[in-house]
């Protein structure tokens, strides 16, 4: 289901209402820090988050983004038999919603779950024996909303957004973010499909993620080649690995109604 922004309501409301539906803190108090080696390093809130920037960000999602609804609890088993035929109920694994905005600068993109995210790793959940260990959310724009070019492994995309997280070599759990463009043509394996790989130091801004329930992410669109007003198809999904499902899917949960083919048309504001 895709929503489309109503401008009717005040921005000031709007934060607000937000803000009080928010089970998970101060959704508009990001560390505004500079940014540690780790953070540079692996785009662990990267970049640059001034309250100048978080507030531009946020006007635009709240006021002008387009925002992409996915049902609570609809995990699913992706059908590779390596992968758990009983998909965990990880919370924090469930998308519920993306919102996606533009302007001449940047692409921002506001992810929601139906929990929080982990702070530590002393918080990952078990099942049974079985503890979650690691988190990828991917989120695949179709830029010319043609599946016929671009990845066709990844229903036509050009754009492959990431935010991740992750036990990093030397900093530990963090989220990490980062984004692939440039499609090869090639589907297999997964990390040659794009041309350009993880840009992490290219992310411009994130905040949310661990101890929230929510992720905002600020990228360069001009690497993207995406720009207000443009028609684009979306899809996305969120998975986890586990201890027993190291290199596979623990859980994994598709945004959108359509399942594992969920492919999602919509047109960026101006």
């Amino acid at each position: 289901m895709v929503r489309r922004p109503r401008n009717t309501i005040p921005y000031a409301l709007l934060v607000m209402g937000t803000f009080l539906m928010s089970g998970c803190g101060d959704s508009y108090s990001p560390n505004t820090s500079a940014p540690s080696k780790c953070q540079v390093d692996w785009g662990a809130g990267s970049g640059d988050t001034n309250p100048e920037l978080v507030s531009r960000a946020e006007h635009k999602l709240l006021e002008h983004g387009v925002t992409i609804t996915d049902a609570k609890g609809d995990w699913i088993w992706p059908g590779n038999q390596e992968d758990n035929p009983s998909p965990y109920p990880v919370p924090f694994a469930d998308l519920i919603g993306a919102t996606f905005a533009v302007d001449a600068d940047y692409l921002y993109v506001r992810l929601t779950v139906d929990g929080v995210y982990p702070r530590t790793e002393a918080e990952l959940p078990w099942y049974g024996e079985d503890q979650i260990n690691k988190l990828n959310v991917n989120i695949c724009l179709d830029t010319d909303n043609n599946k016929n070019t671009g990845s066709l492994a990844d229903n036509g995309s050009e754009v492959m957004l990431a935010a991740d997280m992750m036990t990093t070599p030397l900093c530990g759990w963090e989220d990490v973010y980062d984004f692939w463009y440039g499609p090869t043509g090639v589907d297999f394996p997964e990390t040659q499909r794009y041309e350009h790989t993880f840009n992490r130091n290219l992310v411009v801004a994130a905040w949310g993620g661990a101890g929230f329930d929510y992720r905002v992410i600020v990228f360069p669109v001009g690497l993207l080649g995406i720009r207000p007003g443009q028609t684009i198809a979306v899809n996305g999904w969120d998975e986890c690995a586990s201890l027993q499902y190291p290199e596979r899917h623990a859980t994994f949960d598709v945004l959108g109604p359509g399942g594992m083919n969920s492919r999602e048309v919509i047109q960026l504001p101006n």
